[in-house]
């Protein structure tokens, strides 16, 4: 059971996380277990709950790409050329079919594993969760060194098909504990050619409709459980406004920040009690 102090505590690691390079999800199951001794569907519950927080700060950031939206009138002609169409036609479309491949990667991946880690024992689910931050700290290390460019949140790479393709895979493999939906989709991004502010604000965006049906999705299969409302209400504010300063200020040290030693480090401290139990038993 949550009360509303550890709810508030939980939705503040939830808004920091959702934006830098770790997964979010992971940082609160691991804060939940070891500070308020939850359990990992009470803890994943509330995680994807508190989402909800990160998801209104997004809508406020991003507020005029958002209802510029509202004014597109989507061509299909569009999708055999995404590259060269209108800006706005090109982003619109790079939110919808992202959003989709997330979801035929990310829906069976959750429902072949949801059980799966839940039943682990605490330091084998902490050996893997960590191995995953420290493979994808890797990852974002060597997809680093591939990009150059100024602070800029006007795109200069075009969208393309393939991109959008890509990275919407990308995105549905962070319904895994461990794998960070920032995290992933910026590394892909930079791989393909995006300079770390478009890499970042690309992200954000296409964050929107798949947080959402994240969100649908678990509460549909997995119910509410003993989450109350003031709990719910209090995590999701601390989400918000934690969530705003924190995407403002990645936008802000896009070209400068390393989060890759950041991920590896939590990796490897997560990895401690399985190491530690292996070679004193």
């Amino acid at each position: 059971m949550i009360d509303v102090l550890q709810a508030i505590i939980l939705g503040i690691v939830q808004g920091i996380a959702a934006w830098i390079p770790v997964s979010s999800k992971t940082q609160v199951i691991l804060v939940g277990k070891f500070f308020f001794n939850l359990d990992f569907k009470t803890a994943i519950s509330f995680a994807l709950l508190v989402h909800i927080g990160d998801l209104l700060a997004t809508f406020y950031l991003f507020r005029k790409e958002i209802l510029g939206f509202l004014h597109i009138q989507p061509k299909l002609s569009d999708l055999r050329d995404i590259k060269n169409a209108d800006p706005e036609r090109s982003l619109f479309w790079f939110v919808v079919i992202s959003v989709i491949f997330s979801g035929l990667v990310g829906l069976p991946l959750y429902l072949l594993t949801r059980d799966g880690f839940s039943d682990l024992p605490g330091t084998l689910f902490l050996a893997v969760v960590g191995g995953t931050l420290v493979i994808l700290g890797i990852i974002m290390w060597v997809s680093s060194r591939n990009v150059s460019g100024p602070v800029n949140c006007e795109l200069k790479k075009r969208i393309t098909l393939l991109d959008t393709i890509i990275t919407g895979s990308a995105q549905g493999l962070a319904v895994m504990p461990g794998i960070s939906r920032s995290g992933i989709t910026e590394s892909t991004l930079l791989l393909r050619g995006y300079t770390p502010a478009e890499a970042i604000r690309l992200s954000f965006i296409m964050s929107i409709p798949m947080v959402i049906l994240a969100i649908g999705t678990f509460f549909l299969l997995e119910g509410i459980g003993s989450l109350t409302l003031p709990v719910a209400l209090a995590g999701i504010t601390a989400s918000f406004i934690a969530s705003l300063a924190m995407m403002n200020f990645m936008l802000t040290i896009a070209e400068k920040a390393k989060f890759y030693y950041f991920n590896i480090a939590i990796g490897l401290l997560a990895m401690i009690p399985f190491i530690g139990q292996i070679i004193f038993t």
